[in-house]
């Protein structure tokens, strides 16, 4: 399966054009410009969506709460991710709702993982090739500022967990995103 990661932005696109209270769309161009950063990996602009001192929790089975607190902390995490590789990712959302304080959104992720990363990890993996994991995911993002003025404060994400053998595909070269390959011959 080849991954589109700009297709994550379609129904976000969808939503903002039948939105017409000014705080709702004003959330979900931050949610589109926040996803774009993540899969490019611009760190810079991806830190622009939200407040000084966000605050993340990731609920996974069998896991302990973790998440970056706080600027440096979210910094690392995110750098750690683009540093890794696996930021290059589909969200297939299959709902994706706005209020005044929260944008919703859940359905399968697909994320590109360097084997290199998964054997790191201690998955019996080729280190050599590319990795497709699919995850189902719900985000709840808090969203703080008055009117349309808006930033992210966070995430609450719920996931299946880490990637595991039995979330994995093994991707040939031709199955590598366009942005992926670009962005691994740079």
């Amino acid at each position: 399966m080849k991954i589109d990661p700009m297709r994550s932005l379609l129904p976000i696109d969808e939503l903002i054009e039948r939105t017409s209270d000014s705080r709702h769309r004003a959330m979900l161009e931050n949610f589109r410009t926040h996803i774009i950063a993540e899969v490019t990996g611009d760190l810079e602009t991806i830190m622009t969506t939200m407040v000084p001192e966000p605050v993340y929790h990731t609920y996974s089975p069998g896991s302990p709460l973790t998440g970056p607190v706080g600027q440096q902390q979210t910094r690392a995490f995110y750098q750690n991710m683009f540093d890794h590789g696996y930021n290059v990712l589909e969200k297939a959302i299959d709902r994706l709702y706005v209020c005044d304080e929260y944008v919703f959104n859940d359905g399968w992720m697909y994320t590109v993982f360097p084997g290199s990363e998964l054997a790191a990890r201690g998955l019996p993996v080729d280190a050599e090739a590319f990795y497709l994991y699919t995850n189902r995911t719900a985000a709840v993002l808090p969203y703080v500022g008055e009117g349309d003025d808006v930033l992210m404060a966070g995430e609450d994400v719920y996931t299946l967990g880490p990637p595991t053998m039995d979330r994995l595909q093994l991707l040939g070269a031709d199955e590598l995103p366009d942005l992926f390959r670009s962005r691994s011959t740079s």
